[in-house]
């Protein structure tokens, strides 16, 4: 069983496949009209013959005597100006974004909305890909890489504080890490507990642990706290560290 669309040409063929299969048919409406040209001249008695309906046959009767043979296959329906249709240049540039990009239907969109104020609905955008024949991107094309790190000069503007978890044979231990973004420098120390004492007692010992001034923590102005640590995140605590402008980083976010 065959599908078949509006212009009567079989779904999922292919290009080869379709024309040959559009000159079969021509053949077979021009096999008709031979008949009632040569045979009984009589409408009626070839419809009748052939099973068809006598509508059909003076539909492809006009065209084969206006057109020829070429007028016996199958056409597309619809108009062939459609008064919607995606202007050229939004198509050109819908192409280039995803040569030199490589983004999907969806990105493709919101790019052509940000940067150039024109609106084109994903579907459109996914047609015209598969009307040129574009590749599908890789899976790996859609991966976020590495984040850049910024450029920081002055040190001491910005510290990292992590914990991590140390499974010894000792038992479990925190290891609490400061780094300057600056210099990337950084301080190492392991507690017993997670505790918010520790906590701020690791965050005097980074600021006084270097007597060099290009590598102490002295003139922090920024933490920047990885993970949800709640000896971490209640740092504001000390009257000491008040002063400390203090950032959340997400899980799995490295800066």
């Amino acid at each position: 069983m065959h599908r078949l669309n509006l212009a009567g040409e079989e779904v999922g063929m292919g290009q080869a496949e379709r024309e040959k299969e559009q000159l079969r048919r021509a053949k077979i409406r021009l096999r008709r009209i031979q008949h009632y040209e040569q045979v009984t001249k009589n409408v009626s008695q070839t419809c009748r013959f052939f099973g068809i309906s006598r509508g059909q046959f003076y539909f492809w009767l006009r065209r084969y005597r206006t057109v020829g043979f070429d007028g016996l296959k199958a056409q597309k329906c619809g108009p062939r100006k459609h008064p919607f249709a995606t202007p050229p240049h939004i198509v050109a540039l819908a192409l280039q974004i995803r040569h030199e990009r490589q983004y999907g239907p969806i990105r493709i969109c919101l790019l052509l909305q940000r940067y150039h104020q024109v609106y084109v609905s994903v579907p459109t955008i996914y047609k015209i890909l598969k009307r040129h024949r574009v590749p599908r991107v890789p899976f790996k094309r859609y991966r976020p890489g590495p984040r850049r790190r910024r450029e920081l000069t002055q040190v001491g503007q910005s510290v990292q504080v992590d914990v991590k978890h140390l499974k010894l044979a000792a038992g479990r231990f925190y290891q609490f890490t400061a780094i300057d973004e600056a210099s990337r420098y950084r301080v190492l120390k392991i507690y017993a507990q997670s505790s918010i004492p520790n906590a701020i007692a690791f965050i005097d010992e980074a600021r006084r642990h270097s007597a060099r001034p290009d590598r102490s923590c002295t003139n922090c102005k920024r933490l920047i706290r990885s993970r949800d640590t709640a000896s971490l995140w209640r740092l504001g605590e000390s009257p000491d560290l008040r002063a400390i402008m203090s950032m959340r980083v997400r899980s799995g976010l490295p800066r």
